[in-house]
Protein backbone atom coordinates (compact mmCIF):
# COMPACT_ATOMS: atom_id res chain seq x y z
CA UNK A 1 0.00 0.00 0.00
CA UNK A 2 1.17 3.41 -0.69
CA UNK A 3 -0.58 6.54 0.59
CA UNK A 4 -0.57 9.76 -2.67
CA UNK A 5 -1.97 13.21 -1.88
CA UNK A 6 -3.23 13.75 -5.38
CA UNK A 7 -6.46 14.27 -7.36
CA UNK A 8 -8.50 11.00 -6.95
CA UNK A 9 -10.02 11.49 -10.46
CA UNK A 10 -6.16 12.48 -11.76
CA UNK A 11 -4.68 8.65 -11.06
CA UNK A 12 -4.65 6.12 -14.08
CA UNK A 13 -5.64 3.08 -12.50
CA UNK A 14 -8.10 0.33 -14.04
CA UNK A 15 -10.15 0.86 -10.15
CA UNK A 16 -10.99 3.64 -8.20
CA UNK A 17 -12.32 3.18 -4.49
CA UNK A 18 -15.11 5.23 -3.31
CA UNK A 19 -15.89 5.52 0.61
CA UNK A 20 -19.89 4.69 0.72
CA UNK A 21 -22.62 4.59 3.63
CA UNK A 22 -25.39 1.58 3.26
CA UNK A 23 -28.30 3.86 3.91
CA UNK A 24 -31.00 4.07 0.63
CA UNK A 25 -33.68 7.13 0.57
CA UNK A 26 -37.23 6.42 -0.09
CA UNK A 27 -36.39 7.22 -3.73
CA UNK A 28 -34.08 4.42 -4.17
CA UNK A 29 -30.91 6.92 -4.38
CA UNK A 30 -28.39 5.86 -2.29
CA UNK A 31 -26.64 8.23 0.13
CA UNK A 32 -23.60 9.57 -1.44
CA UNK A 33 -23.64 13.09 0.63
CA UNK A 34 -19.84 13.57 1.16
CA UNK A 35 -16.25 12.79 0.10
CA UNK A 36 -15.52 10.96 -2.65
CA UNK A 37 -18.97 9.65 -3.05
CA UNK A 38 -19.72 13.11 -3.58
CA UNK A 39 -17.62 14.15 -5.86
CA UNK A 40 -18.78 10.61 -8.15
CA UNK A 41 -21.82 11.42 -7.79
CA UNK A 42 -21.83 14.93 -9.27
CA UNK A 43 -19.63 13.45 -12.19
CA UNK A 44 -22.21 10.92 -12.85
CA UNK A 45 -25.48 11.39 -11.58
CA UNK A 46 -26.74 7.97 -12.17
CA UNK A 47 -24.60 6.36 -9.74
CA UNK A 48 -26.65 7.33 -6.42
CA UNK A 49 -29.34 5.01 -8.21
CA UNK A 50 -27.15 2.51 -8.89
CA UNK A 51 -26.16 2.04 -5.80
CA UNK A 52 -29.67 2.01 -3.73
CA UNK A 53 -30.49 -0.89 -6.27
CA UNK A 54 -27.44 -2.72 -5.15
CA UNK A 55 -27.37 -2.10 -1.86
CA UNK A 56 -30.91 -3.09 -1.65
CA UNK A 57 -31.00 -6.07 -3.52
CA UNK A 58 -27.74 -7.43 -1.54
CA UNK A 59 -26.70 -5.36 1.22
CA UNK A 60 -23.93 -3.22 1.84
CA UNK A 61 -20.78 -4.67 0.76
CA UNK A 62 -17.89 -4.18 -2.08
CA UNK A 63 -19.61 -3.49 -5.46
CA UNK A 64 -18.09 -2.85 -9.09
CA UNK A 65 -20.75 -0.13 -10.43
CA UNK A 66 -19.65 0.77 -13.50
CA UNK A 67 -16.77 1.90 -16.11
CA UNK A 68 -16.20 5.16 -16.70
CA UNK A 69 -13.93 7.48 -18.36
CA UNK A 70 -11.56 9.70 -17.01
CA UNK A 71 -9.46 12.73 -18.63
CA UNK A 72 -6.49 14.51 -17.23
CA UNK A 73 -5.06 17.53 -19.38
CA UNK A 74 -0.80 18.29 -19.22
CA UNK A 75 0.76 21.29 -20.41
CA UNK A 76 1.82 19.22 -23.70
CA UNK A 77 -1.16 16.21 -23.83
CA UNK A 78 -4.73 15.09 -23.17
CA UNK A 79 -4.73 11.51 -21.52
CA UNK A 80 -7.59 9.38 -21.10
CA UNK A 81 -8.62 6.04 -19.86
CA UNK A 82 -10.81 3.89 -18.29
CA UNK A 83 -11.46 2.90 -14.55
CA UNK A 84 -14.08 0.80 -13.05
CA UNK A 85 -15.79 2.55 -10.05
CA UNK A 86 -15.63 0.67 -6.92
CA UNK A 87 -17.93 1.11 -3.51
CA UNK A 88 -15.89 0.44 -0.70
CA UNK A 89 -18.53 0.41 2.60
CA UNK A 90 -17.22 2.20 5.60
CA UNK A 91 -20.76 2.70 7.73
CA UNK A 92 -24.19 1.50 7.72
CA UNK A 93 -25.63 4.72 7.97
CA UNK A 94 -24.91 8.03 6.94
CA UNK A 95 -25.04 9.93 10.05
CA UNK A 96 -22.72 7.14 12.07
CA UNK A 97 -19.06 6.90 12.30
CA UNK A 98 -17.04 4.34 10.29
CA UNK A 99 -17.70 0.95 11.65
CA UNK A 100 -14.02 -0.91 12.34
CA UNK A 101 -15.49 -4.14 11.06
CA UNK A 102 -17.23 -2.93 8.53
CA UNK A 103 -14.02 -1.52 6.95
CA UNK A 104 -12.26 -4.91 7.52
CA UNK A 105 -15.30 -6.71 6.02
CA UNK A 106 -14.80 -4.35 3.06
CA UNK A 107 -10.94 -4.95 3.13
CA UNK A 108 -11.80 -8.62 2.61
CA UNK A 109 -14.03 -8.27 -0.15
CA UNK A 110 -12.04 -5.63 -1.89
CA UNK A 111 -9.34 -7.67 -2.08
CA UNK A 112 -11.06 -10.75 -3.59
CA UNK A 113 -12.32 -9.17 -5.99
CA UNK A 114 -9.12 -7.26 -7.02
CA UNK A 115 -7.53 -10.92 -6.93
CA UNK A 116 -10.07 -11.68 -9.24
CA UNK A 117 -10.09 -9.07 -11.72
CA UNK A 118 -6.36 -9.23 -11.61
CA UNK A 119 -5.89 -5.23 -10.85
CA UNK A 120 -2.29 -4.12 -10.33
CA UNK A 121 -3.20 -1.27 -8.88
CA UNK A 122 -6.25 0.37 -7.02
CA UNK A 123 -7.11 3.80 -5.77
Amino acid sequence: MQEVYKDLWSIVAPATIITTNGFVKKDGNAVMGRGCALEAAKRWPDLPLELGACLRDSGNHVFDLKQVALTKETDELIESWTTTLITFPVKHNWWERADIDLIVQSTQELVGMTDRMGWQQVV
